[in-house]
């Protein structure tokens, strides 16, 4: 979940990047090169993206994004409303990401023009009525499990980078998204 106020401007700008390269990456961009918004997912550049679209992001108004995957389908929603439903092969975890921008591209295109609100990674897809409200901003929006869960029986000793971005079981998943994909980091 992620909200976001794009002010316009190139094509290609990232609300968020993660990946390891640009053949490897997931990203959701305001406005591609059709313009559209478009979240996409590969594991083997774009000839093999799988994925999402709505029309292009509206200038100088907050938009609340929602990607879900729930078995192999996933969703786009856009302040509350589903956009855009496909198949898709791929989830996150295929990605292992070693690089995670938020309004920053892995290629060589313009940085993210506007402000980026809320962003939230859960470790399972919300339900429909969970995105609207969420959209709304309702306090009934409350989802869990949230970062208190994923921290819960692991404490980090200090707040360096060192202790996110460490991969104690070896498995190639840092542990900040080990624990954002549900699994706790020192278990293989």
């Amino acid at each position: 979940m992620i909200r976001y106020r794009w002010h316009g401007g190139g094509n290609w700008q990232r609300v968020l990047d993660f990946g390891n390269n640009t053949s490897e990456y997931l990203m959701l961009t305001p406005s591609n090169g059709g313009g559209q918004t478009e979240f996409r997912i590969t594991t083997g550049g774009s000839a093999t993206a799988q994925s999402l679209f709505a029309p292009a992001s509206p200038v100088d108004e907050w938009v609340h994004a929602v990607i879900t995957l729930s078995g192999n389908t996933g969703s786009l929603y856009l302040n509350g409303v589903l956009v855009d439903t496909v198949t898709m092969a791929l989830n996150p975890q295929d990605i292992a990401p070693t690089f995670s921008y938020l309004g920053k591209s892995q290629w060589p295109d313009p940085l993210f023009d506007g402000e980026i609100d809320d962003f939230k990674i859960y470790s399972r897809a919300l339900s429909a009525n969970e995105v609207r409200l969420l959209a709304r901003g309702s306090d009934a929006a409350t989802v869990e499990p949230g970062y208190a869960f994923w921290a819960e029986g692991y404490l980090f000793e200090s707040s360096t980078e060192a202790e996110w971005s460490e991969d104690p079981d070896k498995d190639g998943i840092l542990n900040v998204f080990e624990w954002l994909f549900d699994t706790h980091p020192l278990n293989r």
